[in-house]
């Protein structure tokens, strides 16, 4: 492949005649690995000019320019030089990481996998034309039309824990982060167990990740919030402290939930969470919603500042569902300026920066409900693309026998 790199970019060179042409090609002089200061040339050229150079005066200014490349088509040219640049760029990545390789083979695999994938973006357009005519609107609009005729619960995307959500007719979607902050024992992990429930009942692959709670303390508290839904009733302090409940009706449910496996994650090689080990996750076990209770307690490899490091987490996450085409569920804690538990946190209150906020497609915050044990609120900070359906809802909170839900 290295013969023709001087071929193929001449080619662009000297095929580049027409504004449109320009149209095609997102590439900077750094893409070149021969002829960059030429093409940076052409465009400055074009840009003073509003016209092209002459071959001439390129071949005047740049010798090494290969004249033979004059014809041979820019569409042709742009593809094979598309292909040399994986081919260049895949050739150093692993060059970088063949030290890392020796000393550290699982993450080295991964930061390769990550590496080699971003790859693909000098091939692939990297902006939606509007009316251009590669999408057609119209049949995504018939799509989710049928979506919610079909689906029983007459939503787009999978249902939330609030009703109030759900009746604007679209749940959770695809790229979407939705996101609760509250102060610690208000009841944020509760919630993401019921999205999580909420996700299985629903038949999508889903992963509950937490960086708060054992393997058992969520398997546990799944069993009541799912057995709730499907018609069950478990006492969590029972099953916790091994007290008389049905035992026939628990194994029955269990049995009943076998096939709706969730993967649930603590920590990875004893090792605290990462970014990095959240898009390892998302690739071993492709799901379709991700929950991640406790965000705030991931590791952020960085050495700078608290809020700068949440936010490369929460966009880091935010990205991990564009790029993936997923759904994340996530929590966090509202910082101190929320201390009155029975106050909603406002939008100033996530912890560590608003990260977390301006990552969010939905942001929610929750309180408790004074004199009332058995119940919380919730006040909607963000909601993107649609006025906020509520400012508050009241909801039961009888986590006990996992009944959580917005009340009628």
């Amino acid at each position: 492949m290295n013969s023709n790199f001087s071929f193929i970019e001449s080619g662009i060179i000297f095929e580049t005649r027409l504004p449109e042409d320009l149209q095609q090609q997102k590439f900077t002089e750094n893409d070149f690995s021969l002829h960059g200061a030429a093409y940076t040339f052409l465009l400055n050229w074009y840009d003073n000019y509003k016209t092209f150079p002459s071959h001439n005066v390129l071949v005047e200014r740049f010798p090494t320019l290969d004249v033979n490349a004059v014809g041979a088509g820019l569409g042709y040219c742009i593809n094979e030089f598309c292909q040399q640049i994986i081919y260049r760029h895949a050739v150093e990545v692993i060059n970088n990481h063949s030290g890392l390789i020796k000393e550290k083979p699982e993450q080295a695999v991964t930061e390769l996998l990550s590496g080699l994938s971003g790859l693909l973006s000098k091939t692939v357009d990297d902006a939606y034309v509007y009316d251009s005519g590669k999408v057609d609107r119209y049949d995504a609009y018939l799509k989710r039309k049928e979506m919610r005729n079909k689906s029983g619960f007459k939503i787009i995307g999978i249902p939330t824990p609030l009703r109030s959500i759900n009746r604007t007719g679209v749940g959770m979607t695809p790229g979407e982060v939705h996101s609760i902050f509250a102060r610690p024992a208000v009841g944020k992990s509760w919630y993401c167990v019921k999205a999580a429930a909420i996700g299985l009942n629903f038949g999508c692959k889903t992963i509950f990740i937490s960086s708060e709670m054992t393997s058992a303390q969520i398997a546990l508290r799944l069993d009541v919030v799912l057995g709730n839904i499907l018609g069950y009733s478990f006492s969590h302090h029972a099953l916790r402290t091994g007290n008389d409940i049905d035992d026939e009706r628990y194994k029955e449910f269990l049995r009943r939930i076998k096939a709706q496996s969730l993967p649930i994650c603590t920590h990875v090689d004893n090792e605290s969470i990462t970014l990095r080990h959240l898009t390892t996750l998302v690739r071993k076990y492709n799901p379709s919603l991700i929950v991640i209770d406790g965000a705030e307690l991931l590791n952020v490899q960085s050495n700078s500042q608290i809020w700068e490091r949440m936010n490369q987490l929460f966009y880091g996450i935010k990205h991990l569902c564009v790029a993936y085409n997923i759904i994340a569920v996530v929590s966090t804690q509202a910082n101190r300026g929320a201390e009155n538990i029975f106050r909603p946190p406002r939008a100033n209150n996530v912890a560590n920066g608003d990260g977390l906020l301006r990552a969010s497609d939905v942001a929610l915050s929750m309180c408790r409900v004074e004199n009332e044990d058995k119940k919380i609120q919730i006040h909607c900070q963000k909601f993107r693309d649609s006025p906020n359906p509520f400012t508050y809802v009241t909801c039961d909170f009888d986590v006990d026998v996992g009944l959580i839900r917005e009340c009628t």
